[in-house]
């Protein structure tokens, strides 16, 4: 005869495989169910608090997570995930204060990265780029965020020597690279940003991948 702890593994199980399929309703009614049930365990909120995230509710995410945590307060998943709910409010400095105290986990690292370049905390956001491409957890997207951090830095030469790396791991970046520059300059290129432009779209890639 199943258990009481049978059946809420089994009410998650069917609450997960409706997110997935897109069944958000069905989602809904069973994680609020499992995170409201008299047995509701600090998994049970974080759950919840996650599918409330990723549907685009992020203060009721925040509710939930903070529930999570006051029942687990070490549970650094529930925090990050409180870190990214708070920046999708806008609450920018209370993110920042939950995501950096991650500084080796990659979606904390890539979440700060792109607060603090909203905040025009260019530095900052390239040191955290930078940690995250220690830990060989880059993509296209983070070397992209990098090549507009290095030239809000002035490394105008790094970001060549980036872009012409980009490029050729991926001769169709040229486009994407051409829209983070235009994003940094907002149309006013200097003369060593002009060049880069012209870099990017027009020029050759020097050895490219096969």
């Amino acid at each position: 005869m199943p258990t009481a702890a049978d059946k809420r593994q089994e009410l998650t199980r069917q609450a997960v495989s409706a997110f997935q399929s897109g069944d958000s309703a069905t989602a809904d009614r069973l994680f609020r169910k499992l995170a409201t049930d008299k047995r509701a365990d600090a998994q049970s909120f974080y759950n919840y608090g996650i599918f409330l995230r990723r549907s685009g509710q992020p203060a009721d995410a925040i509710y939930w997570l903070n529930r999570c945590l006051r029942n687990a307060p070490d549970r650094a998943d529930a925090r990050i995930e409180r870190g990214l709910a708070l920046s999708d409010q806008g609450e920018l400095t209370s993110a920042v204060d939950d995501l950096a105290a991650f500084p080796r986990d990659p979606v904390a690292l890539r979440a700060l990265a792109n607060i603090q370049t909203g905040l025009g905390q260019w530095a900052e956001a390239k040191t955290s780029l930078s940690i995250l491409q220690s830990l060989e957890a880059w993509t296209e997207a983070d070397g992209l965020l990098m090549v507009r951090l290095l030239l809000e830095t002035g490394q105008v030469d790094d970001a060549h020597t980036l872009c012409r790396s980009l490029r050729a791991a991926n001769p169709n970046l040229a486009p994407s690279l051409l829209k983070s520059l235009g994003r940094r300059s907002k149309g006013r290129l200097s003369l060593d940003e002009t060049r880069l432009a012209r870099l990017i779209g027009d020029d050759p890639v020097e050895n490219p991948v096969s």
